[in-house]
């Protein structure tokens, strides 16, 4: 079994408030006959893209030090907030 990276990116329609993007990103083990294809309906629009490279769906990355000190503030906070 071949699995590849995809990435979907959703613009999400509200009736009442702002529509919101979301970007999700995964493994597939089945793929799609196109590289890239559009989800669309009356709640949704989404584009779905698969690729087979190493490292072809990186997101941002976060610094391992700074995750760490948002981490142990976080920790502090709720510690005193009990």
């Amino acid at each position: 079994m071949n699995f590849f990276c995809r990435k979907i990116v959703q613009t999400i329609y509200h009736t009442y408030r702002e529509s919101e993007v979301r970007v999700t990103r995964g493994c597939g083990w089945v793929p799609h006959h196109k590289e890239c294809y559009k989800d669309d309906n009356s709640d949704h629009l989404g584009t779905v893209c698969q690729c087979f490279q190493d490292l072809c769906n990186s997101g941002d990355t976060v610094d391992p030090t700074t995750a760490t000190t948002l981490f142990i503030a976080f920790s502090i906070c709720l510690y005193f907030l009990r």
